[in-house]
């Protein structure tokens, strides 16, 4: 059994002042990497979770209860992109076995792209290809049964694409736990003082008007991590809540969601687009090129905007600049019953809405 565990000798000083973290000492990590030749990469699309017999950290809890669905359509809804655009995306929710209710809330889990996985190896010397287990460190005593923060056996390439937030905001601990990491202490010293009281100014600056995530420090800092270590300090990719925008009357089996792209611009004129922003889009320039759209992990969460139990009585809807996607679902709902023979515009139903600038 081969295990990727680097061992390295504890900082004299640290342990002197009991400064020294988990993510510091591999050796005190709750969990150890197998990457024996015989392992086999698992397929997630079909991962029984409740087979394993194996506990999972919350999110990666989360991950496993969600449900693979076909993407059927993404089409751009905008006559002219250059200043935003807004995607009408369609998800079979039949195909994965789901229902849905008007105006409930659909969790897409994203994917990091090809191009930004590649980087974060080349930039810690991981090979993609590489399979691994995450396994208890027999060394660690662990309050209660130990839980795995990810499932496997998968790859490398999958641990960056699927679960390692490589983009996302960043907590000031995770920089403190990042910077003895960093190949010079002058990046140690900046990363502990942007993660300190002190330095919550300069944090603003430098890191959330940013929107500088892992993979960003890594690079700027020069972050050498194991890939325990980068296990044990990333995040696990959350799910992106979208109002859902149809009526599950009129389109009982597949889910309607009206994105509108979140394109921000940096301090230094660069822009960033949002994760989930980024996925959907790359998968819609896919589509023009005549590739599958593939499947997205999903969820579907329960809301509490939803319209009158009575159908009959009126509604006043009000979009104050923050999207009319439940409301398109609401008005296909009255418009599915009118059509079947439903009277319901005897009172007046109003939408409302404005732009968000």
């Amino acid at each position: 059994m081969a295990k990727v565990a680097q061992v390295t000798a504890p900082d004299a000083s640290a342990a002197k002042n009991g400064a020294q973290t988990a993510s510091q000492n591999p050796n005190s990590l709750p969990f150890v990497i197998n990457t024996s030749s015989d392992l086999k990469e698992i397929d997630l699309e079909n991962y029984n979770a409740s087979s394993d017999e194996k506990e999972y950290e919350f999110q990666a809890k989360q991950y496993l209860a969600s449900t693979p669905a076909p993407i059927a359509l993404i089409r751009e809804l905008r006559q002219k992109t250059h200043d935003g655009s807004t995607l009408h995306v369609e998800i079979d929710n039949k195909a994965a076995g789901l229902t849905y209710k008007t105006a409930q809330n659909l969790g897409i889990y994203p994917e990091n792209a090809t191009s930004l996985v590649q980087k974060a190896a080349s930039l810690l010397g991981l090979e993609l290809k590489t399979v691994f287990s995450v396994e208890q460190n027999p060394e660690v005593v662990t309050k209660g049964k130990f839980k795995h923060p990810i499932p496997s056996p998968i790859s490398v390439e999958t641990y960056l694409t699927r679960f390692c937030d490589l983009q996302g905001a960043l907590r000031k601990k995770q920089l403190k736990d990042l910077a003895p990491f960093c190949s010079n202490d002058d990046n140690k010293n900046k990363l502990l003082f942007l993660a300190s009281n002190e330095g919550k100014a300069e944090f603003e600056i430098q890191i959330s008007s940013r929107l500088k995530g892992l993979v960003d420090i890594i690079e700027e800092f020069d972050v050498k991590l194991s890939l325990e270590q980068l296990i044990q300090i990333s995040t696990l990719i959350t799910p992106r809540l979208y109002t859902i925008a149809s009526s599950n009357k009129k389109h009982p089996d597949c889910v309607h969601l009206c994105v509108s792209i979140s394109d921000n611009a940096l301090p230094d004129g660069k822009h960033k687009v949002g994760m989930t922003s980024d996925y959907l889009t790359r998968k819609h320039k896919e589509s023009l090129q005549g590739k599958s759209l593939g499947k997205a992990r999903i969820n579907i969460r329960d809301s509490t905007f939803t319209l009158p139990l009575d159908a009959n009585l009126p509604v006043i809807m009000v979009g104050p600049g923050a999207g009319v996607a439940p409301f398109k679902g609401f008005v296909d709902e009255k418009a599915h019953l009118v059509t079947g023979g439903r009277n319901l515009f005897k009172k007046t139903s109003i939408l409302t809405f404005f732009n968000r600038n």
